[in-house]
């Protein structure tokens, strides 16, 4: 049956081993991830794009037996206009371009738009056949016409094959116009699996998947370090596996050296994918330094961003992980439940003075900002700072264009500074949320953590910061509630 698969081959270089030590989240980390035995066909994709596509299937699990109809929409997000192409492969690499077709010619699209397939006037009906497998549907959304596809001719029918070097000329063509401009294209992708009739196999056992995140100390002398990220990662890895039904085969945990950026992103895009299912549940938790920066697209103040170990002050541009490029990253979770806890310690006591907020000079933003200097101040920070609201806005985002299953408890509001506790062990936010889950309940839910833990952080930091105000922020798009304590 015809649809789009894009798959990438690629190798992770062996990294220390991190705090549990088993298969598979570990070893397929230290490996470099499972090997992908299909070719590349249209391998590339654009994390730097300040817009979104996303396709949404009719069938939640992803999996259809034959004779089933196939149907899928697609949605952009706000500032997501251009041109829809719409390709698909199937399980023996067959690629055909399903839109534009003879129905609608004109590809155009405009933002927060939806396109339907099959359209309700198409002439035929997209019906699961052999040869069966894994399947991909892919959209691209392009600022400018694809020159590899000639219009003319591949608007003349309901669906196109795409032939000989065409699918390697799109690929070549959209990598020029990445290098050129890094919003020139936004790109998603789903695959799903089709079965021959009598032979689906028996509905999965949900999994649970863990990837934690604790950097205290960094690469550059730059940037101040702090006491209680790591600490925090491995606690909370410790809770989810003692009191939430994660194995800890299943709990990755990078701490300081090892969160990269590269493997950071590695972690999403060749780690996590070929692990999780439809349906399986993964935790992020990421405790840390967050910032911002002046933004370079248009009509947007600032750019928010997490810090990774090896991040350069003199070229944030290029260093730190920045929430457009966690946006598409989350994208590849697609079909799984996400609950993503962010705990930016110290997210604005790294700054000295303002001129972060001040700058309006892109590349230079950072520099000579951030500061290792000895200091009483456990997290108050400078004056006029606005700490992050990280992932929240990634995660509206994905719930703007279909991706469902979603929720992040952030630390702080975006005015607020969060801290670590006074004995610098772990954090504010972190230590009472780890408490509040073990006197709970059996019957917790992650809808149930915002009310237990605000209050108890606003009064801590009261009494320990006086003149300081810390306010724990939740987006939810995730249904029916998660149980924490299975």
């Amino acid at each position: 049956m015809l649809l789009l698969s894009v798959l990438i081959v690629a190798t992770i270089s062996t990294v220390p081993a991190a705090v549990f030590a088993e298969e598979p989240l570990q070893n397929a980390f230290q490996n470099g991830g499972q090997p992908v035995s299909r070719a590349v066909i249209v391998e590339q994709r654009n994390d730097n794009a300040n817009f979104a596509v996303g396709i949404t299937l009719n069938r939640e699990n992803l999996a259809y037996t034959e004779d089933d109809l196939v149907g899928f929409s697609i949605k952009t997000s706000r500032d997501g206009g251009g041109y829809l192409y719409v390709l698909h492969i199937d399980s023996k690499e067959n690629v055909t371009l399903l839109f534009p077709n003879k129905f609608r010619q004109d590809n155009r699209i405009a933002e927060n738009a939806t396109v339907i397939y099959p359209a309700a006037d198409a002439d035929f009906q997209f019906r699961v056949t052999e040869p069966f497998g894994k399947e991909t549907i892919k959209a691209i959304v392009c600022k400018e016409h694809l020159k590899s596809i000639d219009h003319k001719n591949f608007t003349k029918v309901s669906v196109m094959p795409l032939n000989g070097n065409i699918p390697r000329g799109i690929a070549v063509e959209l990598k020029q116009e990445r290098t050129g401009n890094a919003n020139a294209f936004a790109e998603h992708e789903v695959t799903y699996t089709t079965y021959a009739k009598n032979n689906r196999p028996e509905t999965p056992t949900v999994k649970r998947y863990a990837v934690c995140f604790g950097i205290s100390n960094f690469k550059d002398s730059n940037i101040r370090n702090l006491k209680a990220c790591v600490n925090d990662a491995r606690y909370y890895a410790e809770l989810l596996n003692e009191q939430c039904g994660v194995p800890k085969d299943n709990i990755l945990v990078l701490t300081d050296e090892q969160v990269t950026l590269e493997n950071v992103k590695k972690v999403f895009n060749e780690i996590l994918p070929p692990i999780i299912k439809t349906g399986d549940v993964v935790f992020l938790y990421w405790s840390g330094h967050g910032g911002q920066t002046a933004s370079a697209t248009p009509g947007k103040e600032y750019d928010q961003f997490l810090i990774p170990y090896d991040a350069d002050v003199n070229d944030i541009k290029n260093t730190v992980l920045f929430e457009d490029a966690f946006g598409h990253w989350i994208q590849r979770l697609s079909g799984c439940k996400v609950f993503f806890v962010l705990d930016a310690c110290h997210s604005g006591g790294m700054l000295q003075g303002n001129a972060l907020t001040e700058s309006k000079n892109f590349d230079n933003t950072l520099a000579n900002t951030f500061s290792n200097k000895k200091s009483e101040d456990t997290g108050k920070g400078a004056k006029g700072w606005k700490p992050l609201s990280f992932g929240l806005t990634v995660f509206d985002r994905s719930k703007s264009i279909g991706q469902r299953g979603l929720a992040a408890l952030a630390s702080s509001a975006s005015s607020e500074i969060s801290f670590e506790r006074e004995d610098r062990v772990t954090s504010v936010f972190t230590q009472i949320l780890i408490d509040a889950v073990k006197t709970s309940s059996q019957d917790v839910t992650h809808k149930d953590l915002k009310n237990k833990v605000e209050k108890k952080v606003q009064d801590y930091v009261q009494q320990h910061f006086p003149g300081a105000t810390q306010t724990v922020v939740e987006l939810d798009d995730l249904a029916p509630a998660l149980l924490l304590k299975e």
